[in-house]
């Protein structure tokens, strides 16, 4: 189960491609930002292998129940919305069906405030 101690070290080992700055792995907000661009170039070169990768690990980390983790994947969700909208709804449709539930109520919540 994906917790804030390993969430780092699961996600570099779910989606290999995936680099960060050492300096930067302490911060999730960082880390989520740098993660939803990488989603981003991903999608934008076509990389099937790295997407479901991506989708792959958002789908387990869903199921934590560490809020630090839920916030942070909350960032990815409306990181994705913001930025692409397009790109947002293929990453969203791809997800468990729990995981789209997620999704959903986080940018509802995010468009409402």
């Amino acid at each position: 189960m994906i917790n804030s101690s390993n969430f780092i070290n699961v996600l570099k080992a779910k989606v290999p491609k995936f680099e960060m700055e050492s300096e930067d792995e302490e911060l999730f907000t960082v880390v989520m930002n740098s993660f939803v661009h990488f989603i981003i170039e991903a999608f934008s070169k076509n990389d099937t292998d790295t997407l479901s990768k991506c989708i792959d690990f958002v789908n387990e980390a869903l199921l934590s129940e560490d809020e630090r983790v839920n916030g942070a994947i909350n960032e990815v969700a409306i990181g994705l919305y913001d930025n692409s909208y397009e790109m947002y709804c293929f990453f969203e449709k791809e997800l468990s069906t729990t995981a789209q539930e997620i999704f959903r109520i986080n940018i509802n919540n995010w468009k409402n405030q």
